[in-house]
């Protein structure tokens, strides 16, 4: 699903399972979440590739510059001010999400 409200997720899918059960529930006493921007629009440069949040965290330098056509230094940058948003929302949606305490599978 690229585009629409989380109610239109199928609920007999896995997302659409986890909306209902676990983050809708929270909407009612929780009237918002605020994301952190990433930084330097470096995000831009994987999205054009289609790559996911978690993908551009693992990558080495080399797949960094390959995938998002910087230089080292500016591959090692993007990557890392991606890395940095992804644990940053990780540490905020801890406390929320039961599934991502200590020691959760996350994969």
């Amino acid at each position: 699903m690229n585009d629409g409200t989380f109610d239109e997720i199928s609920s007999s899918s896995v997302a659409g399972e986890l909306y209902q059960t676990q983050l809708k529930p929270l909407l009612d006493i929780i009237p918002s979440i605020t994301m952190p921007r990433i930084e330097a629009g470096s995000w831009s440069y994987f999205e054009r590739q289609h790559c996911r949040l978690i993908d551009v965290v693992g990558f080495d330098v080399a797949t960094a510059m390959a995938v998002s056509g910087l230089s080292r230094p500016e591959a090692k940058l993007a990557r890392g001010d991606v890395a940095a948003w992804v644990q940053s929302m990780e540490s905020e949606l801890r406390p929320l999400f039961p599934f991502m305490g200590e020691g959760a599978d996350h994969e």
